[in-house]
């Protein structure tokens, strides 16, 4: 039951209870007598009803719903769509830095960035083996595209304050999916929806052994529910050179290979032979399927 389920469940039962849920406090729930006895208190809770009102009795879309909605202002104000003189300057010198310690240290090449569209929106889809997928993906990317690239990452990585004052240039959102995925869902949305780039993590997590691991349905509902194309990526290398059981990294040869954008609907097919049971589920596994076979070239 992982956080996307937990979303839907939310949606479900404030529409059902007519209740205001927060996402933080549902976190907390583990068994389904912690579950009763939530709704049960904010049932008796007057502050949290929400006005009953005529609704439809068919299903609705959460995800439509809540990603036509902008994130709360606390998120907004770390995303700048335009990057400013700084930004520009700040990405310049850190990606400059990372070339030269890339080519020396990794012998750092890429391929087919003919493939990535000069604007978006669309979304970057790469494996992720190493604390290092991100800027990996930066600096292999052209510069017009890179300054339209908006990067997830997890909040606990951005807690000090030296880099907690600079995500904003670096165009990082910081979010906390178990807690807060509502917000990190929300912020992705509004940056593809003002036709930027998000580059998204769909395995969620650093690979323990180097393979292609399972996917979380995130970037298959923004594609489907948003109507954007997909850059599938596959990073070769990182593994070797920084294992999540390493503490340091060690010289080793990396690639970075973007494939062709796929659409939803493209993503969707592959995954319906693949025994999906969802749209949003298929076009995961689509992808999957795209981000394995760019492995074998």
């Amino acid at each position: 039951f992982d956080s996307l389920n937990r979303v839907e469940l939310i949606a479900s039962l404030e529409k059902e209870f007519h209740l205001k849920i927060s996402e933080q406090e549902f976190a907390k729930i583990v068994t389904i007598k912690d579950l009763t006895k939530t709704v049960e208190k904010l049932i008796n809770d007057p502050s949290s009803r929400r006005e009953r009102t005529a609704e439809k009795s068919q299903k609705i879309n959460v995800w439509k719903t809540l990603l036509q909605t902008n994130p709360a202002t606390s998120m907004l104000e770390k995303i700048s769509l335009t990057p400013t003189f700084m930004a520009k300057t700040v990405t310049a010198l850190s990606i400059g830095l990372l070339w030269v310690f890339f080519k020396l240290f990794f012998k750092f090449k890429f391929y087919d960035t003919d493939h990535l569209p000069q604007n978006g929106p669309y979304m970057i889809c790469p494996n992720h083996v190493s604390f290092l997928d991100a800027f990996f993906i930066s600096v292999a990317l052209p510069k017009k595209i890179r300054l339209q690239t908006f990067f997830l990452g997890y909040t606990g990585y951005f807690e000090a304050p030296m880099i907690r004052s600079i995500v904003k240039l670096w165009r990082i959102i910081p979010i906390d999916p178990a807690l807060r995925l509502i917000d990190a869902m929300q912020a992705t949305s509004y940056v593809l929806r003002n036709k930027k780039i998000v580059g998204l993590f769909p395995e969620a997590r650093r690979s323990i052994d180097g393979t292609v691991q399972s996917f979380k349905q995130g970037a298959g509902i923004l594609a489907k529910e948003l109507n954007v194309d997909i850059i599938p990526a596959y990073i070769k290398g990182a593994f070797e050179a920084w294992p999540r059981t390493s503490r340091f990294p060690k010289a080793h040869r990396i690639e970075v290979r973007f494939g062709k954008p796929c659409s939803s609907g493209e993503l969707k097919v592959i995954g319906l032979t693949l025994g999906a049971k969802t749209d949003y589920e298929a076009i995961t596994l689509g992808l999957r399927e795209k981000i394995q076979a760019l492995s074998k070239i």
